[in-house]
């Protein structure tokens, strides 16, 4: 499914009502999109939408960052990866977030997933182009 959002709250309205269905427990969903995109602005979206009322802020230094929930769909946690400074020096291997992944009880969403050298892992892919400060083409892949 490809939509163009015209604004912040369109952006993350849009692809809330699309993902949601889907989301459950054991998921693994990659935002992929430039710099500025919106990647971190998405997962504090579904964070927020599961029912978590932390603080979600990239975790480009430290890799991952759990969010804990509470009777949201069976999703215990989401496990947020970015990836960007793994990829600097080329493709990620999966190795480096495989521990990560191996929780069936959590939500995982990964930063940059196009980094991956194993794409398989994935069961979407959420990409996210900058058309304009507030625009944006949006495109949902489904595995």
């Amino acid at each position: 499914m490809t939509f163009i959002t015209e604004s912040e709250n369109d952006f993350r309205n849009k692809i809330w009502e699309t993902i949601e269905p889907k989301l459950k427990p054991g998921l693994v969903l990659g935002i992929v999109g430039d710099l500025g995109a919106g990647k971190t602005t998405l997962v504090k979206q579904i964070a927020q939408k599961l029912g978590f009322k932390g603080q979600v802020s990239s975790p480009t230094f430290v890799i991952r960052k759990s969010y804990p929930l509470k009777n949201n769909k069976g999703i215990k946690s989401i496990e947020h990866i970015d990836l960007y400074r793994l990829g600097q020096s080329g493709a990620c291997n999966l190795r480096e977030v495989k521990d990560y992944l191996e929780d069936k009880d959590s939500l995982v969403l990964i930063e940059w997933a196009n980094l991956l050298n194993d794409k398989k892992i994935l069961n979407g892919v959420i990409k996210i182009q900058i058309r304009s400060s507030v625009s944006r083409k949006v495109e949902i892949l489904w595995n």
